[in-house]
């Protein structure tokens, strides 16, 4: 039904996005996706000017016919909602702001290496994620213990640990680092062959694929992160590259473990001099609208590729292989 006089709008947790060939709503709230024609994400742009009565009332015959089944879509679907008072309900900022200098960090654990001067410089970049890599051998695990120890009082929310399966590794030694130490997020075990452990509380998991397949594979192009902060950042900078860094077993940084170029060494230089280094830097900035391969994909701010950018003559992106 049709409210006279009233404005038709999506709710904060909605977004909508044009596509070449489709539109689609992103449904923050959910994580779920809504796929619409372009002739609707145009109508939602109009609807949220001008009320409902007014835009129907201009139609005819088909057309209008078609302007009550997109109606009545987007309210059966509980996307949008009637209000007399549309600029009561602006759209969400568009900017996208953390004031870290770095947001994530992933590191290929070496047990022979002293990171108590990396753990300072890490503090330093106010960093908030960190993701560790660890061999096997449960020489490491005491090892990344003392790592642990260091990072106990720094600025980071979550500590993600990768651990590769080996005889020594027992689930009680897991659930006693998971517990000594509470910035540990989660544990994942790999390439783990015994019958897998279950009826634990801690965020502990088995998995039977090998570390080093794991590893080596990059984030599925068919799966979509479907949320208000990842909208937000991939419209603004690259989802991946932007504030992030990996570091490998000899102290070699880049922006991503599986490529080629590295900026520096943890060991040799300051983490603060290679991360302000403008090479490093070069792809933060690039959103999913300057990449072409992305740009005309109404998932385009769902999407999260790691593959290195070439810049195009016209000033676009384009994706290269590892």
């Amino acid at each position: 039904m049709i409210k006279s006089g009233s404005h038709l709008i999506l709710y904060s947790h909605n977004r909508n996005v044009k596509g070449n060939e489709r539109s689609v709503i992103y449904n923050f709230k959910k994580g779920t996706l809504s796929f619409i024609p372009n002739s609707l994400n145009e109508l939602l742009e109009e609807l949220s000017e001008r009320p409902v009565a007014s835009v129907r009332d201009e139609l005819e015959g088909d057309d209008r016919e078609t302007f009550d089944e997109y109606v009545n879509y987007l309210r059966e679907h509980q996307l949008a909602f009637y209000t007399n008072e549309p600029h009561a309900f602006p759209k969400m900022p568009a900017e996208y702001f953390v004031p870290e200098h770095i947001s994530y960090c992933v590191l290929e654990f070496n047990p022979t290496k002293d990171y108590q001067n990396f753990i300072l410089q890490l503090n330093e970049s106010l960093c908030k994620n960190l993701e560790i890599r660890v061999p096997a051998g449960v020489e490491s695990l005491d090892d990344l213990s003392v790592m642990l120890l260091g990072l106990s009082s720094s600025t980071l929310r979550s500590i993600a640990v990768y651990l590769e399966a080996d005889e020594h590794l027992t689930l009680s030694r897991l659930k006693e680092l998971y517990q000594q130490f509470p910035k540990i997020d989660s544990i994942n075990v790999l390439g783990y062959q015994k019958e897998i452990p279950s009826g634990h509380a801690e965020d502990i998991s088995f998995f039977r694929e090998a570390a080093s397949t794991v590893y080596a594979k990059p984030f599925p192009v068919d799966k979509y992160l479907v949320n208000r902060k990842y909208f937000l950042l991939s419209s603004n900078h690259h989802p991946y590259f932007y504030k992030r860094v990996e570091i490998e077993a000899n102290g070699g940084v880049k922006n991503c473990l599986l490529h080629q170029q590295s900026f520096g060494n943890i060991f040799e230089q300051s983490l603060t001099a290679i991360i302000s280094r403008a090479d490093f830097r070069q792809w933060w900035d690039v959103s999913n609208d300057q990449i072409e391969d992305f740009k005309g994909n109404e998932l385009r701010y769902a999407l999260f590729s790691q593959n290195p950018l070439k810049l195009n003559p016209k000033g676009t992106y384009q994706l290269e292989a590892f």
